[in-house]
């Protein structure tokens, strides 16, 4: 049975996921050195921002999505800036991929910005298909590492929290 809990409730996880994330993200985010590092920055015990999710199956991690208030390279557009918050990081164990582990984490996290008080979340993507199909809309063009990529965002309605 899955279930979603906040990383901070199994930071001993940190080492594993930490090397999933240099397999998935070596080339995109090559300048990353202490990965463990940033997936704690990433998340906090309190109901704020930044928060990462974590998808576990019988207690053996499956994937793993953050929520953070900003996840834009430096460079980005002012106007792209002023959104918040932002989906990042949606990463499923490979063997665990098309088992509906990655839906649950973004309905997890939407519902959490929901909760929140926030009305919409955003994303940047090079494969923007697979959120198209979710119902998230492009919004703009962004290069980030030399690789195109779509910024997107998704509008709260119930269904969010429902489907």
């Amino acid at each position: 049975m899955m279930r979603i809990d906040n990383l901070a409730n199994h930071q001993h996880l940190l080492p594993q996921l930490a090397a999933w994330h240099a397999a998935e993200w070596r080339h995109s985010v090559p300048d990353t050195p202490d990965r463990q590092a940033l997936l704690l920055s990433r998340t906090s015990s309190g109901a704020g921002l930044p928060q990462t999710f974590l998808a576990l199956i019988d207690d053996t991690p499956a994937g793993f999505v953050s929520l953070l208030a900003n996840a834009l390279p430096d460079d980005a557009p002012p106007e792209l800036c002023k959104l918040t918050p932002w989906l990042a990081g949606l990463l499923v164990d490979p063997k665990r991929r098309r088992q509906g582990v990655g839906n649950a984490l973004v309905r997890h996290a939407c519902s959490a910005a929901l909760a929140a008080g926030h009305s919409a979340v955003h994303l940047f993507t090079a494969t923007p298909s697979y959120y198209t199909a979710a119902g998230w809309r492009p919004i703009a063009q962004l290069t980030v590492h030399d690789v195109p990529h779509t910024v997107m965002s998704y509008e709260f309605t119930s269904a969010v929290v429902n489907s």
